[in-house]
């Protein structure tokens, strides 16, 4: 009787954490493909010209809002389309890196993210020690962050952004480790959850951890991205 509850325990908690990651992952990969085929087919600038580019940015921040403060009376099937719309939505903005970046550099930045982010998963994912302190630390510097990048948007200055860029860095890196071992306390604590229940917090779970690599993504791109101009 031991070894099956344990198994069953043991599998709960591994399908909780391969459903966040699977859900990021598919995330992305659709965030990449709506980036590129919109930036090989040159629909970009028709399409931000055509809705705006802070439409849609207001948009993917209503998504994003939307999900988190409904994920528990939304039905699984909904939580889960919403965040690949997102996913999609987020790509049309993101497509007009292409225009701006060199294809290398974009490519670089993306594996140097990917090394940074798995390894700060990983530390997040086995540590020992609790950060659950640095909740509300990480997320007073990400509303200094949005405010700096405002200020900056006016100023249109290098050095302050490269200054926000290497902060955004070093928060968002926090922040995937944060956001890993918090992964890991919820499997533990949902072990005998439902599986409805465990399908939304990992739908939750995978777009915070989904955010925090794509903002990653976009702070190193700003260091190794090779600009057009």
């Amino acid at each position: 009787m031991y070894n099956q509850v344990s198994y069953s325990i043991e599998e709960s908690r591994s399908k909780l954490i391969s459903g966040v990651y699977s859900r990021m992952t598919i995330g992305l990969l659709m965030t990449a493909v709506t980036a590129f085929l919109l930036a090989a087919t040159g629909l970009t600038p028709t399409l931000l010209a055509g809705f705006g580019v802070w439409g849609f940015i207001i948009a993917e921040f209503a998504l994003v809002w939307y999900i988190s403060a409904r994920i528990q009376k939304l039905q699984t099937s909904t939580a889960i389309g919403l965040f690949f719309l997102y996913a999609v939505l987020n790509g049309v903005t993101l497509s007009a890196i292409f225009y701006r970046y060199e294809l290398s550099g974009i490519a670089t930045a993306f594996f140097i993210t990917g090394g940074m982010f798995a390894s700060m998963a990983i530390y997040g994912q086995t540590t020992k020690r609790d950060l659950s302190s640095m909740g509300s630390i990480l997320f007073m510097g990400v509303i200094g962050l949005c405010i700096a990048s405002l200020v900056n948007f006016f100023l249109q200055s290098d050095t302050l952004g490269y200054i926000v860029s290497f902060i955004g860095v070093i928060i968002f890196s926090a922040l995937t480790m944060y956001d890993a071992q918090r992964i890991r306390y919820a499997a533990d604590d949902m072990t005998r959850s439902s599986k409805d229940e465990r399908s939304k917090v990992a739908t939750l779970l995978g777009l915070s951890m989904y955010l925090n690599f794509i903002n990653l993504f976009m702070f190193v791109l700003r260091f190794v991205g090779g600009s057009r101009d």
